[in-house]
């Protein structure tokens, strides 16, 4: 049941942030500039604003219990240590 929570809860955070994405662009290209080819720059710096935001965002995240940990440069994956067979 949590996986099923947690894959549900991925779906709806991805259609969610391309729908924002979507709006988001198309209200900046059409309003941001007279000139159509600044108006593509500004989605540019918006797109990378949006991807900086939600870096931040997930600094404070730390999910330990389920295996993965926020900006674990060594291994996404926590491994669990091996029983000695002794």
């Amino acid at each position: 049941n949590k996986v099923a929570q947690s894959v549900g809860f991925y779906y709806m955070a991805n259609a969610v942030g391309r729908l924002a994405g979507t709006l988001g662009s198309g209200a900046i290209y059409t309003y941001g500039a007279e000139d159509k080819g600044h108006a593509l720059g500004y989605c540019m710096i918006a797109a990378c604003c949006s991807a900086a935001i939600a870096a931040l965002l997930m600094i404070p995240i730390d999910d330990d219990g389920a295996g993965m940990r926020c900006f674990c440069v060594k291994c996404p994956l926590r491994r669990q240590p091996e029983a000695s067979s002794q």
